[in-house]
């Protein structure tokens, strides 16, 4: 073996390097000596799965068995309490975790006579201690942490990263666990969480905002509130907070189809961080139908951390079928009635997803929206409505390319090829694109709703030669 190979940092570097797959990483580590302690810590660098976990402990510890759910997956009981040495191989591997996912709620039976969860064997175990010292990233599915003294097993003092493991919201049961227990355990024992990840399965009280309101070194935090369940601008005697080093802030407001809400929630909860310098902003409306006061006045919120904000992004889309439409009295939004608060995000607008909404898009209002918001790379306007109208024509494709030429996803009503503007002799007369759109969704209410689909796509084709066209019907 070359002595390069035995410089540490060097051996690191290529371990690093992300070409290499964990069964690369395997070899190495049992190529030679020199090679094995750097390798194991990179192969155990990352567990996403408690049952990598299981597999350290002796024989007699753990019960397998086959459960079927929509896929096959192993469950698991602890049926005995492990000796202090049958420890020491799970500590010598639980030293090399720096990002771990516990999810445990699923796959672990509780076995009816010894009556503990594997955290309460380990809290046997480890007392006040971290089971695992050097974790940096923590993804926990909230009910598989029955009680707060378990928080001290999976948390030490140097943890910069708290989630709650990426699923679909649907089969979240929501707001199960309440957040101030965990937030609080965060403020007394990890003050140096950089980031916060909560999905709608945290409750998130007055006192949980509050305390991590506190919290010295969170510059990440991203929520998600079900309005089914608690409107977090509702809570009593939630007032102006402020987070000392909060910077990226992230919130999802949720609503089932059952009582449509508008976006009043969100609003309110911005204007409880308005003394708070972001950086970046994303807000998301998932299955909530706004008003065109309340869209705007979430606008105008959104707008008071302008002086700070460098990245800003705008999301109302719905995740079911029929869309939100109940209140057939309620008018399509003008486009001209939300231009002025999105003109005061035009420095950093990069997404504005308004598919969800029913507007009124008019043509000249757009171009204005266009020429300020040149960074823009997501834009979608009213295309997943079923309201939505609009005077769009071909020749406005040709404006959103020079206007925009970041643009990577753009959703529209169907413009329309008018006599003025002929579809054909258009589609002749411009000059090939270069413009990197990849994304193109163009929406009609049937078929024959525009005088020829062919003659736009057509149209589209010549200005995005690179998107990805999808017709979308009512």
């Amino acid at each position: 073996m070359h002595d390069c190979l035995k410089i540490d940092e060097l051996l690191a570097a290529i371990l690093q390097d992300d070409v290499l797959l964990s069964v690369d990483v395997l070899a190495m580590s049992l190529a030679c000596k020199t090679f094995h302690e750097p390798a194991m810590d990179r192969l155990w660098h990352t567990v996403d799965s408690e049952l990598n976990l299981l597999r350290l402990l002796p024989d007699g510890i753990v019960r397998y068995r086959k459960t079927r759910g929509r896929d096959w997956q192993m469950g698991w009981t602890v049926t005995n309490i492990p000796a202090a040495e049958d420890w020491d191989r799970f500590k010598k591997y639980a030293n090399r975790i720096r990002k771990l996912t516990w999810d445990t709620a699923a796959s672990e039976r509780i076995d009816p006579t010894l009556r503990l969860s594997l955290l309460d064997v380990m809290k046997l175990q480890y007392g006040n201690t971290a089971a695992f010292p050097n974790l940096q990233i923590l993804a926990v599915a909230m009910n598989s942490v029955t009680s707060t003294e378990q928080w001290t097993v999976l948390t030490q003092p140097g943890l910069r990263t708290i989630a709650t493991p990426s699923r679909n919201f649907a089969a979240v049961k929501r707001n199960d666990r309440d957040g101030y227990s965990i937030v609080r355990h965060l403020h007394y024992f990890n003050r140096s969480i950089v980031s916060i990840y909560f999905d709608c399965s945290v409750k998130l009280g007055r006192h949980a905002m509050k305390t991590m309101a506190q919290l010295p070194c969170l510059r990440k935090l991203a929520i998600v509130v079900d309005t089914s369940f608690e409107r977090i601008d509702k809570l009593p005697g939630l007032t102006g907070i402020a987070f000392p080093a909060l910077r990226f802030l992230q919130v999802a407001f949720m609503k089932s189809l059952v009582e449509p809400l508008d976006c009043s929630g969100a609003t309110s909860f911005l204007q409880l961080l308005s003394s708070v310098p972001l950086k970046t902003l994303d807000v998301r409306l998932l299955d909530i139908v706004p008003t065109k006061d309340s869209l705007c006045a979430m606008l105008q919120a959104m707008a008071q951390f302008s002086a700070t904000l460098k990245r800003c992004e705008v999301d109302v889309s719905t995740f079911w079928m029929p869309l939100h439409d109940g209140d057939k009295r309620k008018p399509a939004i003008s486009f001209s009635a939300i231009l002025a608060p999105l003109l005061s995000l035009a420095g950093s607008l990069t997404s504005l997803n308004l598919g969800g909404v029913a507007l009124d898009i008019g043509r000249r209002h757009l171009h204005v929206f266009l020429n300020a918001c040149r960074g823009v790379r997501m834009l979608h306007l009213g295309d997943s409505h079923l309201k939505t109208r609009s005077n769009l024509r071909l020749s406005d494709f040709a404006v959103i390319a020079a206007c925009c030429p970041r643009l990577f996803s753009l959703a529209l009503p169907m413009p329309h090829a008018t006599p003025e503007d002929d579809g054909a002799d258009y589609t002749e007369s411009a000059a090939p694109s270069t413009h990197g759109l990849q994304r193109l969704q163009l929406s009609t209410r049937s078929i024959g709703a525009t005088e020829d689909t062919s003659i736009v796509y057509a149209a589209a084709r010549r200005v995005f030669p690179n998107a990805l066209e999808l017709q979308h019907y009512y």
